[in-house]
């Protein structure tokens, strides 16, 4: 009973008998009492149904009854498919029996027969969410893969198309391009290197091993010939999947790209001795060592951002960069001032490769690079066999080394003000004189009366300077990247004039007063510099030390100098302040000479007396100062919103004054009938003490159903474009409305209400009702063919459901009226498709629900749907597809009803 039952659900109609038999051994009967749950929307999916007696009705959250499902049926399937909550909830209708297949059971079955998924899937539409798990724990196994998380691997489960290729078949050819990395399920695969006779060699791939990723990381064609030796079934993910999936998950580029090596091809390995010869480095050694070399090199990928070595690790190897682009980086350096970047054809990591020690530079991919890789086993067997690889490298180390001094020179003193105009033999006489220094924010470079011995320069960060006057610390200056300090105390032998403090990580350097004197004296240029560069800056603190001593910059006092705790800024002293207003025509009258120099004078008086209170508080403590502060805050409160909110409030509790008497912004919108432009009017309400009329906003003039004005008045008066007249007395005629058709019947006007008019509707004959993407998807109809006067079925609506409408259901839907539009029931319904049919009569449904369904499975292809009985329209095409993808297996839904007519 439970076999013949599960063999005639077309979900399981693929399967072999053998596999029927392994999920029946793991199904379970359950009894369902009536209105009993077998599950609720929003929890998780842990089974599957099949109905074995009773009936079952599916309902959603929002949505009245979606189903009811009768023995036979599968509930569901589809959640636990595709691994997620339960999208509806199943309630027992009558008294109901059911075969139960857990989740976890089924995993059971694919993990010892992957086969059986493989057709579930094909059977389903989508790869279902059991052979998913499957095959993220199978890549789990695979050492390219280990490292990735769950995250990573289910992304790449997902993406694995099932392929089989027959004994002996061709994978993929040596030269081709990359089209898909590949995980052997079953089988054996043979891959073969080598064009040439002599240099063929071949490996045997077993089960679980993966291949053609290389191609895939480098974006170069296949190394190598991949054959079935069996046959084979495979997992193949697609280079546009792999590409997708690496820009999501960078993870999965890096963890395969640390695992392969590759041997080059012959094309490259051509190219390669190439580049080896026009290199410095390898340019004069003989053909037959560089060919040598070529064969020892190996292809290495590395994804943007990745280091290929880091600072302390073994020099172990040398690369030369084929494609991409690598940069050199001392440790700590900024990641805009990298010592070098090397595109195809650079190479680097030769000194440590050739002296022992250990890296002392990072090199980090700016891009997916392909390297060319020489290890130091096979270096130095090539230095046994070709002595001449030695000298080479000694020569171009030499040379690179003096390239990249001068580099240094260039990019780094050239910058500094100071030195600006130097050549390049002159900033390497300084380079030599000059040591560098590192503070950290916060530290102090010197202070303020410590003896002057050397001149700072800044390569980076950020300083200030600050001096100390009768007790108050005045900020000075901040000097940045470029900039120099200390030069004046260097000249004239004194004590530091301010103290330096560090703002942000500063690196400086520092050049020794005997050896700034001797530049000096051999560079004039220098000495120009520096004078116009002091000039500028007595300029700078002249001005910088007037506004301090006048109260109109805020002086801040230093803490370990003066107090514990910074004083507060000064108030700074009231000035008139000039207002620029348009000029207005006035009577002239004669001014008394002695209003104007009272005038004058108050104002004189009056900037006096804020000076000499600047000078009052910048003489206070800090303490005095805070207080101060403190104080006229609180008045200002006082009097500025404490007091004015009090006043208010006592206002309103009284009675007296409303907030919208004492002023009310009013904005209307005005229209003239010929240019229809708005107009906006800010109207000042009088502050009077009585109720002002509530405020009515005019009417638009958009057309409205009505050829009557609104009897409503409103509170000003408005020209209108007809004479319309109003049923009452009213000073605002109101603009009327063009009627629309059809042409309506007024109605008897209410006391209450305006007229209404109502329009007389013409019946129309019915017609089909059809879903546009129907067209596009290739579904179509099938007409019936009979004679004017004979009934027949009509196909009077035909809807369809995309993938996110049809919320997970791969259905189709069938209503059968009669003449008068009432629903037929046990009228049976036929479901075709290429190698049978399926005729099950309309059951009667509560409505909405539709009296018919058909579940549609991508193993019996498209589908085609008409009624018994009578000619019959025929739906044509129907299936599993969506617009973009219409040849995909894809959960969508078709809702059919058919009426019987007379042609």
């Amino acid at each position: 009973m439970k076999d013949s039952l599960i063999g005639s659900v077309p979900l399981f109609a693929p399967l072999s008998e053998e596999e029927r038999q392994l999920l029946a051994e793991r199904m379970r009967l359950e009894h369902h009492s009536r209105g009993e749950l077998l599950f609720v929307q929003g929890e998780a999916s842990g089974a599957l149904y099949l109905i074995t007696s009773g009936w079952v009705r599916l309902t959603a959250e929002g949505f009245q009854d979606l189903a009811t499902l009768g023995p036979g049926s599968l509930v569901g399937e589809t959640d636990l498919f595709l691994g997620r909550p339960r999208s509806t909830t199943a309630e027992a209708t009558t008294e109901t029996d059911t075969w139960v297949l857990a989740g976890s059971d089924l995993e059971q079955v694919i993990a010892g027969h992957p086969q059986l998924g493989i057709k579930l899937s094909r059977a389903f539409g989508h790869k279902i969410a059991q052979l998913t798990t499957y095959l993220a724990r199978r890549l789990l196994a695979v050492p390219g893969f280990r490292e990735l998380g769950e995250e990573e691997l289910t992304a790449l489960a997902r993406r694995l198309r099932a392929q089989e290729a027959p004994r002996g078949s061709l994978i993929f050819q040596a030269g081709s391009p990359a089209e898909a990395l590949y995980l052997l399920e079953s089988g054996q695969v043979r891959l073969v290197t080598g064009a040439e006779p002599s240099e063929v060699d071949y490996v045997e791939l077993a089960e679980g091993a993966v291949f053609g990723e290389m191609a895939l990381l480098t974006g170069k064609p296949q190394g190598q010939t991949a054959r079935a030796a069996t046959d084979v079934q495979l997992w193949a993910l697609p280079k546009a999947d792999f590409d997708e999936l690496c820009s999501s998950y960078p993870a999965i580029r890096r963890a395969l790209s640390r695992e392969l090596r590759a041997h080059l091809n012959a094309e490259d390995r051509l190219l390669a001795v190439q580049w080896l010869r026009a290199t410095p480095l390898f340019g004069e050694l003989p053909e037959e060592a560089l060919s040598a070399m070529a064969r020892r090199l190996l292809l290495q990928h590395v994804p943007a951002g990745e280091f290929v070595f880091r600072v302390g690790e073994p020099g172990d190897a040398l690369y030369l960069v084929e494609s991409g682009q690598v940069e050199l980086m001392a440790d700590g350096q900024r990641a805009d001032e990298p010592l070098v970047r090397l595109g195809a054809g650079g190479f680097f990591g030769e000194m440590a490769l050739l002296t022992g020690r250990t890296r002392a530079a990072n090199a980090r991919a700016l891009e997916n690079s392909n390297l060319w890789v020489l290890y130091r086993a096979d270096f130095d067997d090539l230095l046994v066999r070709y002595p001449a690889i030695s000298l080479s490298l000694n020569r171009s180390l030499a040379q690179r080394l003096a390239e990249a001094d001068q580099c240094y020179v260039n990019q780094h003193l050239r910058r500094l003000s100071l030195l600006a105009g130097l050549s390049h033999q002159q900033l390497e006489e300084v380079a030599e004189r000059l040591r560098p220094a590192r503070y950290r924010a916060g530290e102090r470079i010197y202070d303020q009366g410590s003896t002057g011995k050397a001149l700072y320069l800044i390569e980076s960060g950020e300083v200030r300077l600050l001096k100390r006057v009768d007790g108050v610390t005045i900020p000075l200056a901040h000097l940045g990247a470029g900039d120099f300090f200390g030069e004046t105390e260097v000249l004239n032998d004194s004590p530091r004039a301010a103290t330096v403090e560090v703002v942000k990580d500063a690196d400086l350097w520092v050049l020794s007063r005997d050896d700034f004197e001797a530049l000096l004296q051999r560079y004039p240029s220098l000495a120009i510099n520096l004078s116009r560069i002091i000039s500028r800056r007595l300029n700078e603190v002249d001005a910088q030390l007037a506004r301090s001593l006048r109260g109109e910059q805020p002086v801040a006092e230093a803490a370990p100098l003066i107090a514990p705790v910074p004083a507060p800024a000064p108030f700074a002293p009231l000035r008139p302040r000039r207002v620029e207003a348009p000029p207005v025509v006035r009577p002239q009258r004669r001014r008394e000479p002695r209003e104007s120099a009272g005038i004058l004078g108050g104002l004189q008086g009056l900037t006096l007396a804020a000076e000499k209170a600047a000078v009052w508080f910048n003489a206070r403590t800090a303490g005095a100062k805070l207080r101060l502060a403190a104080v006229v805050l609180l008045l200002v409160w006082l009097c500025g919103i404490a007091a004015p909110v009090f006043l208010i409030r006592s206002l309103r509790s009284s009675g007296q004054v409303r907030t919208q008497d004492l002023a009310q912004l009013v904005y209307m919108e005005v229209s003239r009938p010929q240019e229809r432009q708005p107009q906006m009017v800010l109207a000042l309400m009088p502050t009077a003490l009585v109720p002002l009329p509530t405020y009515t906003p005019l009417p638009t003039d958009t057309p409205v159903p009505t050829d009557t004005p609104l009897p409503t008045p409103t509170p000003t008066a408005t020209p209108t474009p007809t004479d319309t007249p109003t049923p009452t007395p009213t000073d605002t005629p109101v603009p009327t409305a063009t009627p629309m058709p059809p042409t309506p019947t007024p109605l008897p006007p209410t006391p209450t209400s305006p007229p209404l008019m109502v329009a007389a509707a013409e019946p129309t004959a019915p017609a089909r009702s059809w879903d546009g993407r129907l067209d596009q998807l290739g579904v179509g109809v099938q007409e019936a063919s009979v004679a004017p006067g004979q009934p027949y079925w009509k196909l009077v609506e035909a809807r369809w459901a995309d993938e996110k409408e049809a919320q997970g259901k791969h259905n189709i839907y069938v209503n059968v009226l009669d003449e008068s539009g009432q629903r037929i029931i046990g009228q049976p319904v036929v479901i075709a498709w290429r190698d049978g049919k399926d005729v099950k009569p309309t059951e009667d449904k509560p409505e909405p629900e539709y009296s018919f369904n058909f579940n549609m499975y991508a193993t019996l292809g498209s589908y085609n749907v008409y009624i018994e009985g009578l000619p019959s329209d025929v739906l044509v095409g129907a299936g599993l597809g969506d617009l973009p993808r219409p040849q995909w297996k894809i959960h969508t839904c078709f809702y059919l009803t058919f009426q019987r007519s007379v042609r």
